[in-house]
């Protein structure tokens, strides 16, 4: 009867993930076949072992499952977790789903959420059609983009292929937009409850993970973020085999499939599941004792070759990675900029329902925005969790982790109340390591309140009495309401009757190429072609930024999402319509007057039909523009970078080129011009301005030397290869 002691139990389950076991097999053969150790062996046994080897005897291997250590899962085990997938999930429709069509709009608010919702429709669709999935020239035609440099969700798309097959992409979205939170709290669950076998603990444990202020955040549009179940199950089968629970083969055979999905739905995620589960496994290999270290190197080498299993069957896609990785700049989205503002932790953002609005004016300072501003904790989470680092037995590994990671999420350097304290953190000299430097510190969040999660539910799991049980599930729940979210908002589709599969036959020849408007963050174009059966490319498209190969064409981007016209718009519309080899360009719903306006000026042939304008760019050889490519930045200023090399197209026009020096270039910028075969050298001195009048139907070439990296001199980040300012105008 001592091995069915309840607190016995309850403390053993607690203790084995953070405690490595002795090696069993110093015990001799007579101890193997002696009585079962009294209750205070077992406890001792239970709470400081936590490997298992491979030859552990049957023997203690039956005494182990008499206190449950090595038990499998029972039936109430089995109805606990059905309970707590269905209470989850009825939290989730309730707060975020109820009352909403599924098919006639989707959650989430801005852009981002349209990219997803493409990318689940072009991963089968391209794979149906026999079309390269990494690479697609549907948008930003011709250059394309690498989606693998993209949020889009490979896993998710094959996930959901059965509901995109029968009732299409948009309700792939709101389904996973739904269950993002469910499948993140029942895998914390299955895990916490691994530690504990307290199921209410651990419904409380799964409810802080699923439903935390990070999940809320990355709600509003951001997939590829809310998707987080596979972090705590790849804790919870690595915590299996640490303990024997799970053969070698077994382990590998569920953390690659594990790790496969985690890839193809976040890179970001990936990596730094990778930087962070190395960290984990530091620390605790640091707070074992030197005999109880075997275990864990014996995990380490068998993580590394589920991680080489995963990069040979993931190869096509991280060689696209690798390739893609030269046309990016050196950074995509600032880690300064997206870094978690110390009061962060304390005030709440408007996706908290309580206290948003009376600490709004705080939140509003917070760097970056709402969606990446998700690590609000509470006070009385706080409270929580000064209890369970106090108590525990596993405090100091699990108090480690917890602060490493949310200094890690403050960024290069300290946010405190929207200022720039300019104190530097440690993330400032891992943020120049490769991969690494694109992650976004605010992200770091989601593995803080991992930990929270487990300790939380540890902590719950440990009360003795009633009355501490009480106070303590009082207090988790009051900290679960802290952190309640609010209501997220869905938007409409904007249907347009003319991308009906039906109408658009009749208007436009199929694989044509097109402009969309409104353009980019601003419009539905991504919306429209799914609509249209993928039946056109575009030259546009929102995924984040446009390709470097747009470089060139900044301004008239710039333009196009704005709605305000360049002074020069009619030839950087019509040379960028050139360049891309544009046929038509639609002006849909919501269109900028400014941009139809100037659109009219042109006076190409147009029409209208099924709520839209279609302006068809007339024989490109009848038309007037000045076209550049090459290394060059163009903006709304009058004066632009150049690079190395940028070529200049004057297509029955003529223009003037004016190109001046800068300080930071020693002596000077030598230059070679090429107009139609014929070189001309100048010497650009560092304040000097040089004119050159290009003539009509001319290919100019030009080519500077020495260039200068801006970050080697002014430290801005700026990662660019520049020589000197040019202006160029079309005459």
């Amino acid at each position: 009867m001592v091995y069915q002691d309840r607190p016995v139990s309850r403390q053993t389950d607690r203790d084995v993930c953070c405690h490595p076991v002795r090696n069993w097999k110093t015990h001799d053969a007579s101890r193997r076949r002696a009585a079962p150790p009294p209750q205070s062996a077992v406890l001792e046994a239970s709470t400081e072992n936590m490997i298992r080897p491979s030859n552990f005897s049957s023997e203690y291997a039956r005494r182990l499952r008499s206190i449950g250590f090595l038990s499998r899962p029972s039936v109430r085990s089995s109805v606990g977790g059905l309970v707590a997938f269905v209470f989850y999930t009825v939290v989730s429709f309730l707060l975020f789903a109820a009352g909403h069509s599924f098919r006639d709009a989707y959650m989430g608010i801005g852009p981002d959420p349209v990219i997803f919702i493409w990318c689940l429709n072009w991963w089968p669709w391209a794979l149906a059609h026999g079309i390269n999935p990494f690479i697609t020239k549907f948008v930003w035609y011709p250059a394309g983009a690498n989606l693998t440099w993209f949020t889009s969700v490979p896993a998710a798309a094959f996930l959901t292929l059965p509901i995109t097959l029968l009732w299409g992409p948009i309700v792939s979205w709101n389904v996973l937009s739904m269950l993002a939170p469910v499948l993140g709290a029942i895998s914390a669950f299955l895990l916490t409850l691994y530690l504990t076998r307290n199921t209410s603990a651990s419904l409380f444990g799964g409810y802080l993970f699923g439903f935390s202020t990070y999940e809320s955040a990355q709600l509003l549009g951001h997939l590829h973020l809310d998707l987080v179940f596979v972090p705590p199950l790849l804790v919870w089968i690595s915590l299996a085999r640490l303990h024997r629970r799970l053969a070698r083969r077994s382990f590998i055979a569920l953390a690659t499939p594990l790790l496969l999905v985690q890839l193809g739905l976040s890179t970001e995620v990936f990596a730094t599941s990778v930087v962070f589960g190395t960290a984990t496994w530091l620390v605790f290999f640091m707070c074992a004792t030197i005999e109880d270290r075997h275990g864990l190197w014996h995990l380490g080498w068998e993580i590394c070759i589920t991680m080489a299993l995963v990069g040979l069957i993931a190869s096509p896609f991280l060689y696209y990675v690798v390739v893609g990785a030269r046309d990016l700049s050196a950074v995509i989205s600032s880690p300064q900029q997206y870094s978690a503002d110390l009061l962060n932790y304390i005030i709440p953002t408007p996706v908290t329902r309580l206290g948003h609005s009376v600490f709004a004016d705080i939140a509003r300072r917070f760097t970056g925005n709402f969606s990446e501003s998700g690590a609000y904790l509470g006070l009385p989470l706080i409270i929580l969790l000064a209890g369970g680092f106090s108590t525990l037995r596993q405090r100091v590994p699990l108090t480690i982790l917890f602060f490493l990671l949310v200094i890690c999420s403050l960024g290069p350097s300290l946010w405190v109340n929207g200022i720039n304290t300019d104190i530097w953190l440690p993330w400032r000299a891992i943020s120049h390591l490769p991969i690494i430097r694109y992650a976004l510190p605010v992200r770091f969040t989601m593995f803080a309140f991992l930990v929270v999660s487990i300790t939380i539910a540890l902590w719950l799991a440990d009360a003795r009495s009633v009355q501490m049980r009480v106070s303590r599930y009082a207090l988790a729940t009051v900290a679960c309401l802290f952190l309640l979210p609010i209501r997220i908002p869905w938007t409409r589709l904007p249907t347009v009757p003319f991308f009906e599969p039906g109408q658009i036959t009749r208007m436009l020849p199929e694989g044509d190429n097109v402009i969309i408007l409104p353009f980019d963050q601003t419009g539905a174009g991504l919306i429209w072609q799914i609509e249209s059966g993928m039946y056109f490319t575009q030259t546009g498209g929102y995924f984040g930024w446009p390709p470097a190969a747009f470089a060139p064409d900044a301004a008239t981007i710039q333009a196009l999402v704005t709605g305000i016209p360049t002074t020069t718009f009619a030839n950087d519309i019509t040379a960028f319509a050139v360049v891309h080899h544009v046929s038509d360009v639609l002006a849909g719903p919501g269109t900028p007057p400014g941009i139809l306006a100037g659109l009219d000026a042109l006076r190409w042939p147009s029409r209208s039909a099924g709520g839209v304008r279609v302006f068809q760019v007339p024989d490109t050889r009848k038309l007037q523009y000045v076209a550049v490519r090459g290394d060059y930045w163009s903006s709304t200023r009058k004066w632009n970078w150049m690079g190395r090399h940028i070529t200049i197209s004057t297509h029955n026009r003529a223009a003037r080129l004016l190109v001046k020096g800068y300080q930071p270039v020693g002596n000077g910028v030598k230059l070679r011009v090429s107009t139609n075969g014929k070189v001309t050298d100048f010497t650009i001195e560092p304040t000097g301005v040089v004119t050159l009048d290009l003539p009509m139907n001319a290919d100019v070439s030009v080519e500077a030397s020495p260039t200068f990296n801006p970050n080697a001199v002014i430290h801005n980040g700026d990662s660019r290869i520049l020589s000197v300012l040019i202006s160029l105008q079309p005459l």
